[in-house]
């Protein structure tokens, strides 16, 4: 597997990180950000072998970067990155002579790929066609598997992961644009905005959402925005009277009571909304009603 840093027409370059001057694309704002920016002023020599360490304190700074944007994917990540063996063992800062020594060692191509893996597994999962744009472009796509969401070939023949990485393999695995993960009000163009898809449990980069049914009322995703309904309960006013059928007859699903409740009997037909088989259907039978003149009483 090759950490892919530039495709070519016939080839993978696989050495030098190029993605950000050959698209001219701006680096992620996290990188320069805080009192302690991962990235500093000045030219870096991405050829150069980059440490335990180094990969660590990425790490880190890009959790902190996608904890401001999504907690409970950062929290997804953090879960499978930190602990007893996992890829890191601790946040700590090393104390014994041995533990800073294990932080200056040269962080091999395997390493790279373990502590950077956690992030694309749980960001195709929550934001696939995001992730789809960071791999276009720092031209970091593998184009021999359109399904490989990972920044390296999914082929095991040129394996090199006992060969340190270098510099600009460890910026180019971690050039992820945080700050435009959510810049879009319907980031997935499908009619739900984001903010409806995250409050009910809905994922905002995922376009399947609005024609599901997840609450199997009869009432698709989109049906119950376009409705004010809830999508995770068959009766959003909790009258005993299902949304879908309260919407067939013209009777509110957000309103338990009155005319639009259990006990309402808007077709006049003597039958209440809880006994009534088609309540708002004033066609059926023969109904004749005599309007009262105000003035004087008669029959109009």
């Amino acid at each position: 597997m090759k950490i892919i840093l530039l495709h070519t027409a016939r080839f993978i370059v696989a050495l030098v990180f190029m993605a950000a001057t050959s698209l001219n694309a701006a680096p992620p704002a996290w990188w320069s950000s805080g009192s302690s920016p991962v990235i500093t002023g000045g030219p870096q020599n991405n050829l150069g072998v980059a440490n335990v360490g180094q990969a660590k304190n990425m790490a880190r700074k890009a959790l902190t970067a996608l904890q401001a944007v999504d907690a409970a994917t950062a929290s997804a990540v953090e879960n499978d990155l930190v602990g007893t063996g996992k890829p890191i063992a601790s946040w700590s800062a090393p104390v014994t002579q041995a533990e800073k020594d294990a932080q200056r060692a040269p962080l091999l191509i395997g390493q790279l790929k373990a502590i950077s893996a956690p992030f694309y597994t749980h960001l195709h999962g929550f934001a696939p066609a995001w992730l789809e744009t960071e791999l276009a472009t720092n031209l970091t796509k593998d184009t021999a598997d359109p399904n490989n969401y990972f920044p390296w070939t999914t082929v095991t023949y040129d394996d090199n992961n006992k060969t340190p990485a270098t510099i600009g393999q460890l910026k180019s695995v971690f050039s992820l644009r945080f700050e435009n993960l959510r810049s879009e009000e319907d980031a997935d163009d499908d009619g739900l905005p984001d903010e409806w898809e995250v409050a009910n449990g809905f994922n905002p980069y995922s376009s399947l959402d609005a024609n599901s049914d997840s609450d199997s009322d009869g009432l698709t995703n989109i049906k119950e925005y376009q409705n004010g309904t809830n999508p995770n309960s068959k009766d959003t006013d909790g009258d005993s009277l299902p949304d879908k059928w309260e919407i067939l007859y013209g009777l509110s699903p957000l309103v338990g009571t009155g005319i639009d409740g259990p006990d309402g009997d808007p077709d006049l037909d003597n039958i209440l909304n809880k006994h009534d088989a088609r309540p708002a259907n004033i066609s059926v039978g023969s109904i004749s009603i005599n309007i009262l003149s105000p003035a004087n009483g008669s029959n109009q």
